[in-house]
């Protein structure tokens, strides 16, 4: 036990002689890592700005418009949020700012923040400048509100056209089948008389009755038996004109309904090739204000963005503690190797 004790004091004195024996390479090699560190941390290391621009939405689950509700497709709000790193929305941004950074690059510079059911969202944006991230982060979300309605509208367009074109389809269906109906019915008319005859006993209208038994000079009694003929209304006849004029009434409410149906199926379709024409030219101007901007109202940020004060990276003060701890560490294993490699121990 003594031995073993006494062998471990011995390499222990060995390997702490070996430090000192070697202490200029491994000051050397401490202080050459610690240089470049510091190289890197400031000379080549790009200095990183973030600005950030906050703002809220708000998603609801229906939304009422001219056409009628508009269920949204999600009420998830990062859905919506997420657009800010779309390719058009990148692209767009880098066009405008002239950057030399491709769209991965620049989406990877973006930052979402948004709480769990809360409607308050924030968009961090990084650049080599506190200028330039506070521009970049303003253009950025100037787009995404632009793509975001844009999108979401075009959804909506694409829904109610379909809607109300099987709706057209049906009413073209419906007023067939009431033509014939109405038809059927007139022809039908045709063959029935208006009115019809009918015999009954003269006592069953009294006031006939005692005229005419003054007239004979006879009592009710002896017109208990005589009859007489009335002509009325054919009920029959009376039913197919009632049915007739029920179905000129629908027939008539159908074609208000179809007027307004190719209405609002030719608006859909304007603003649905206005939709192109923005998406090929970038011209605003073209769509029709207010139309199914079922999202546009649910998104509000702040007009300007951050300038930030300081910078977020490079850490110097980190780079310089780790490049002094890696190099001293770097040093350690180099003096223990080189004695090693010589026997010293």
């Amino acid at each position: 036990m003594e031995e073993r004790t006494y062998e471990d004091e011995i390499s222990l004195r060995e390997l702490i002689m070996v430090l000192i024996n070697h202490w200029k390479m491994i000051v050397g090699i401490t202080v050459i890592v610690t240089i470049l560190g510091v190289i890197y941390a400031f000379v080549i290391a790009d200095t990183v700005y973030e600005s950030k621009i906050e703002g809220t939405i708000s998603v609801p689950e229906v939304v009422a418009t001219k056409y009628g509700e508009y269920v949204l497709p999600s009420t998830n709000t990062m859905d919506y949020l997420s657009l800010i790193q779309s390719e058009r929305v990148l692209r767009q941004s880098i066009q405008v700012l002239d950057l030399n950074v491709s769209v991965e690059r620049l989406s990877e510079r973006i930052q979402i923040n948004n709480e769990k059911e809360s409607s308050v969202f924030s968009f961090v944006v990084s650049a080599e400048s506190p200028e330039n991230a506070k521009v970049l982060a303003e253009t950025l979300t100037m787009f995404f509100v632009e793509e975001v309605n844009l999108v979401y509208k075009e959804k909506a367009v694409d829904f109610f056209n379909r809607q109300y074109f099987v709706e057209s389809q049906s009413f073209d269906e419906t007023e067939i089948r009431l033509q014939r109906e109405l038809e059927n019915t007139n022809a039908l008319i045709e063959t029935v008389e208006p009115t019809i005859t009918l015999k009954k006993l003269v006592l069953s209208d009294p006031v006939y009755a005692v005229a005419l038994a003054v007239e004979r000079n006879m009592t009710l009694e002896d017109l208990s038996e005589e009859m007489m003929l009335e002509e009325v209304v054919n009920p029959h006849y009376d039913e197919l004109q009632g049915k007739i004029i029920s179905l000129q009434q629908q027939l008539d409410d159908l074609q208000l309904s179809k007027e307004k149906n190719d209405r609002y199926l030719a608006e859909l379709d304007i603003e649905k090739k206005n939709l192109l024409i923005y998406r090929r030219e970038s011209d605003k101007t073209v769509m029709t204000d207010g139309l199914l901007e079922v999202i546009q109202s649910r998104v509000l940020v702040n007009e300007s963005a951050s300038l930030p004060e300081s910078p977020i990276a490079p850490k110097k003060m980190l780079i310089l503690a780790v490049s002094l701890v890696l190099g001293g560490m770097i040093g350690v294993f180099g003096a223990f190797f080189k004695a090693y490699w010589n026997n010293e121990m």
